[in-house]
């Protein structure tokens, strides 16, 4: 059995980040051939109620779902029912979106994300996860919202990130086998891979065993809704345990195999993880591929996929020349997951893991919560000014925060945070632009979205 050199120094330093980023909830896996070599759980499930988190607690992966519609597309691809290089509209004729080029989109691009189809704006999509929908058509009513949408460029030229491009190919699942999205993961992939306490349909959770999302509002807090919509299920709404994860890592480490069987051929499983369009973020998001995202730590290949957002923070790493694999999953949201990222690689390079630097989010919103406005831009402009050592600055980190707040219906605090990040930042255009959208949507403590 593989035994990691440095975990447990690894171990102090995950419970450093822990203390320093206030992190309610984590559980971290490393997966070797041979099984589990590394297993970890800390903090709890709901700061409200207190239930540990276990091998038996459930996190919502996120975006980390996309690598598994992948991989069902592929699998489709394998059994010839479809052809990865088809028109979408091969399969749902009364696909449309607003410029004519979208008849040219093929499955293959939705994949590497170069369709050009744009998402919902952070405003559109927080409106749209606060709804709660479960209903038996909301894939189709959702992915019908492209007919209202101009493609971002044409079909194949570069790489744009697309949560609908995957649930349309959710959608091109369940027309395929005749039968739910949902229910055709769990029949073709989640079931073999005995990932019997996996899902994609909310009804099927154990609300008991459920890691609720945490927000950053400014201070941690329990998210006051649960964000879901089945239509955004094929891209961001699998549920799963550290346990079941691990049972998909060593499938992955095994180049598509389950037990001895070849469940997607070891070609397909290497076009997957070819190189297709640039990225330019090393070391791990170099390229894309098909589903998974593509880089090189310590020069050695890694494919990934990463989750993160309403509250959740998750990723998902597979070195498949060491045949080592990863799993991060925690209830809470912010850029604290880079810093667990590089402990976990570090520790299978079997170099000693560091607890990396701090965002100066938490001075910030100290500040913030302690005398609003006006504290926290003085805390922020001096930050600036003198740049201490191990902190970083960002500004996206402060934007991140502000959109935690919105989401946690705190509408006039979200407005007074912005205006301070404004005042930070005059000359920033993307601020410029959130404030012009946060006035027309024109939110207020009395909307409930």
């Amino acid at each position: 059995m593989l035994c990691l050199k440095h975990q447990n120094e690894l171990d102090e330093v995950l419970k450093r980040i822990i203390d320093d980023w206030e992190i309610p909830g984590l559980a971290v896996g490393v997966v070797s051939e041979q099984g589990w070599v590394y297993e970890s759980y800390y903090g709890v499930q709901n700061q409200l109620v207190g239930a540990k988190i276990s091998d038996k607690s459930l996190f919502c992966i996120a975006s980390v779902s996309k690598v598994f519609v992948a991989f069902e597309i592929m699998k489709l691809h394998s059994e010839k029912l479809i052809n990865i290089d088809d028109l979408v509209l091969c399969y749902i004729p009364d696909f449309i979106m607003n410029d004519s080029n979208h008849k040219n989109i093929t499955i293959r691009m939705i994949l590497n994300h170069t369709s050009g189809i744009p998402d919902l704006s952070d405003f559109e999509y927080d409106t749209f996860l606060s709804n709660f929908d479960s209903d038996d058509l909301a894939l189709i009513k959702h992915i019908k919202k492209t007919s209202c949408m101009n493609l971002l460029f044409k079909p194949g030229e570069k790489f744009s990130y697309s949560n609908i491009g995957y649930d349309i190919l959710g959608r091109i699942i369940e027309i395929v086998r005749g039968i739910s999205f949902e229910n055709a993961m769990k029949k073709d992939l989640l079931i073999p891979l005995e990932m019997y306490e996996s899902t994609f349909l909310f009804s099927e959770i154990d609300h008991d065993k459920i890691a609720w999302p945490h927000l950053r509002a400014p201070s941690i807090i329990p998210s006051p809704l649960y964000p879901y919509n089945r239509g955004d299920s094929p891209a961001s709404f699998l549920h799963s345990t550290l346990q079941n994860m691990g049972n998909f890592a060593k499938f992955c480490i095994a180049n598509g195999s389950i037990n001895g069987f070849q469940w997607l051929s070891k070609s397909l499983f290497d076009d997957m993880a070819t190189s297709v369009v640039m990225r330019g973020f090393p070391p791990f998001y170099e390229s894309a591929g098909l589903g998974w995202t593509i880089g090189h730590y310590e020069n050695e290949l890694v494919l990934s996929h990463g989750g993160m957002g309403f509250g959740w923070n998750d990723f998902f790493m597979v070195f498949p020349n060491k045949k080592i694999a990863a799993i991060i999953l925690c209830n809470e949201e912010s850029y604290s997951r880079a810093r667990i990222i590089r402990a976990v690689a570090d520790t299978i390079f079997e170099k000693k893991p560091q607890i990396g630097s701090l965002s100066w989010i938490m001075p910030i919103n100290k500040a913030f919560e302690h005398g609003g406005k006006r504290e926290m831009l003085e805390i922020a402009k001096n930050l600036i000014n003198t740049k201490p050592e191990n902190m970083d600055i960002d500004v996206d980190d402060l934007i991140n925060v502000f959109y935690q707040i919105l989401f946690s219906k705190k509408y006039d605090l979200a407005n007074e945070y912005l205006d301070a990040i404004r005042e930070c930042f005059p000359e920033s255009l993307e601020i410029i632009d959130i404030k012009k959208e946060l006035s027309s949507v024109k939110y207020s403590s009395k909307n409930n979205f």
